[in-house]
């Protein structure tokens, strides 16, 4: 994992134990060109911190309804309506056992009659990937593990 795969509020693992992150601080090396953590000593080295697998049961904990898509694989939504337009999440449970799922985000804004859309088209995802595609369609869910 590196910090450019973070971002403020991510999930992530920390000894086993689940962190929030609150900041990301690195440092340019300008002697051998590039980018570390600081090494202040408070702070968790990115090496130290681990992803937390997408997993059914988080989904289904954090109020994701569970069905079947038109092609038969096992789909869990999630929906938020606020004012004028309304949000979906959809996770595709492509082959869960090893962790292969498809996220998909859509937001439609019935003011502006704008959609958004967001497809990660990727495997092995993680809690932060689906933070990651809410907060690209404004959605703020905190999600508990």
């Amino acid at each position: 994992m590196k910090a450019t795969d973070l971002m403020i509020k991510d999930l992530v693992l920390y000894k086993n134990n689940p962190i929030q992150i609150a900041e990301i601080i690195t440092t340019w090396d300008s002697v051998n060109g590039r980018w570390f953590n600081s090494e202040l000593e408070d702070d968790i080295d990115i090496s130290e911190l681990r992803p937390i697998p997408l997993t059914s049961k988080i989904l289904l904990k954090n109020g994701f309804g569970k069905g079947k898509d038109k092609n038969g694989c096992t789909i869990y939504q999630y929906s938020v309506y606020a004012g004028d337009g309304y949000s979906i999440i959809t996770v595709i449970d492509y082959d869960s056992s090893v962790g292969e799922w498809g996220i998909e985000v859509t937001s439609y804004d019935k003011f502006r009659d704008t959609t958004k859309k967001v497809v990660l088209e990727r495997d092995f995802y993680k809690i932060h990937d689906l933070q990651h595609a809410m907060c690209l369609c404004g959605l703020t869910k905190e999600i508990e593990l």
